[in-house]
């Protein structure tokens, strides 16, 4: 059975002990200085203990075994270039964001409203192009205001608010990531016109159709789905999902764009538009998505998934092998340069620790089930030379074996963030995403294109939108009878020598480490049993 389904792997004859992956270090290098300049800035911890990377580099390059001269020092000129551009780009952002540029107290506050979102203590409103007093500021500010002003203010409107202005000057990643420089608590708020934002205009015309034309709760879903926003679900129901493993379906993010990606690339091989140039082609695909990370206000988790997507692309079109592991350290790059902060968010960790996943453990994963599957279920004796078409029997087994490679690959690597950052681990997981991410993969292209032409044909909404609504009321009565939040592990301390523990010890499982397959087994056995004594004594 295993021969009819994985790829033949060419053996590695290098001598090398680490596949060493250049762009890959680059990035891990560019992280590290980045982690260092935060220690710095933070908690005090002299510059010049930056020069201890030094040995760390030196170590990389002997395990990569640079027997050229010139190799050797392109090597360390690049990742030392690497640490001090994440070293000052962190500290010149972090000097520039936490800048004093306003008096905290009373002051009249005008912007245009390019986030809303209402709960149970009122309503929170993101504004940008914001002017404070009678100075335009950079940055961003977040207003709350009391629920009384939800129905006079959408998006795109341009807003004068009144009330108490504070400036941010407490570090947080995600407001430094998003550039939320200012906080008000505002008690009065006028509309004073509208701007046109095209993106801005698009969400709120997409979100009053989908909640004029569906029942509300699965216009909620609905919403969340295309767009990120989950006010309108419920607390409960939400709660419920997080415990379930899957509330990761409404943060738009990877899963949305690769939905998203995989349609434009079937789209273009499929039709006459895959005569076009590669160029063209490239950017047909980047105009679909960076338009969709538009709509959902090009949030750092979006522009993170289009960036891996459209590395993945340009790779192909240029005719490079595709590494996955280069690929996303590509995109990390791409992402940090643009925001050092984003690498502290949980967005990004799980993101690119899902990916890196996907890349690491994806075979050995899958050659593990096919081992098992050739004690269960023994192949004939036909050898692997002779070509046959797939038997449908053998097309569904490599169909549930890669999608669960995947989608365990990438559980394990974003497992211990996961608990350190939301302090929960789902029980369920595995099994509902095995439900609820191939439904949302195969028709969340077609969900959104329903939605936006429900907004250009009013007349047709209900008739539209019928099926998501009923798909949604489907998939959701599991969440109504079942408490998950009793099959979670919860309350888990995690050290950052933990997670340094944790992931080394995974790599040991891959390709990247050319050791003999015993001292891997060694290396691995010993490095859980490490890690599983030291979780032990800190939590218990």
């Amino acid at each position: 059975m295993k021969e009819y389904f994985e790829k033949p792997h060419r053996e590695n004859t290098t001598d090398k002990l680490l596949n060493f992956r250049p762009v890959f270090f680059v990035a891990v290098f560019l992280c590290l200085g980045i982690v260092f300049s935060y220690v710095c800035t933070f908690n005090g911890v002299s510059p010049w203990l930056g020069f201890l990377v030094l040995p760390l580099i030196g170590a990389l390059v002997l395990l990569c075994d640079a027997t050229s001269v010139k190799k050797t020092v392109l090597t360390v000129s690049a990742l030392l270039v690497a640490f001090l551009c994440g070293f000052t780009s962190f500290h010149a952002r972090t000097e520039n964001y936490l800048q004093k540029t306003v008096m905290d107290g009373e002051y009249a506050v005008c912007g245009v409203v390019e986030f809303k979102r209402e709960n149970e203590f009122g309503l929170q409103l993101i504004l940008s192009n914001v002017t404070v007093g009678e100075n335009e500021q950079e940055g961003k500010l977040i207003a709350y205001l009391p629920s009384s002003f939800s129905e006079n203010v959408r998006l795109a409107d341009k807003v004068l608010l009144e009330g108490m202005v504070m400036e941010n000057r407490e570090f947080s990643a995600y407001s430094a990531d998003e550039n939320i420089r200012f906080t008000m608590y505002a008690d009065g708020m006028v509309v004073v016109g509208k701007e046109f934002h095209l993106f801005l205009l698009i969400r709120d015309r997409l979100e009053s159709v989908i909640y004029e034309n569906m029942e509300e709760s699965a216009a909620a879903l609905t919403v969340a789905v295309l767009t990120g926003n989950t006010d309108g679900i419920s607390d409960g129901l939400l709660s419920n999902m997080r415990y379930g493993g899957i509330a990761h379906i409404f943060a738009v993010s990877g899963l949305h764009v690769s939905a998203l990606y995989g349609f434009c690339s079937m789209l273009i091989n499929k039709t006459k538009l895959r005569k076009l140039p590669k160029l063209a082609r490239f950017f047909l695909t980047a105009t679909l998505l960076l338009g969709y990370g538009g709509v959902c206000g090009f949030s750092a988790s979006i522009i993170r998934a289009s960036v891996i997507c459209l590395v993945l692309l340009a790779a192909k079109l240029i005719g490079i092998a595709s590494d996955m592991t280069e690929n996303v350290g590509a995109a990390a790059i791409v992402v940090l340069v643009r925001s050092p902060f984003a690498l502290f968010t949980a967005g990004f960790q799980l993101s690119f620790a899902a990916f890196l996943g996907i890349a690491w453990l994806t075979r050995p994963i899958t050659n593990g089930c096919y081992f098992l599957l050739e004690r269960v279920f023994p192949s004939s004796k036909k050898s692997q030379s002779e070509e046959r078409p797939l038997s449908i029997k053998e097309r569904m087994i490599r169909t549930v074996v890669s999608f669960l490679a995947v989608s365990l690959s990438a559980q394990i690597f974003t497992a211990p963030i996961l608990l350190s950052a939301f302090g929960y681990l789902s029980g369920w997981a595995l099994l509902l995403n095995g439900i609820f991410v191939p439904v949302l993969s195969t028709c969340f292209s077609a969900l959104l294109a329903l939605a936006l032409l429900a907004c250009l044909l009013p007349f047709l909404a209900n008739i539209l939108l019928y099926l998501p609504a009923l798909l949604w009321t489907i998939l959701t009565l599991l969440f109504e009878i079942v408490d998950f939040s009793k099959f979670c592990i919860t309350d888990v301390k995690i050290a950052g020598g933990a997670f340094v523990l944790y992931y080394l010890t995974l790599s040991f499982s891959t390709d990247k480490w050319n050791l003999k397959p015993f001292l891997k087994k060694l290396l691995l056995t010993v490095g859980f049993l490490l890690f599983g004594v030291g979780m032990y004594a800190l939590n218990v």
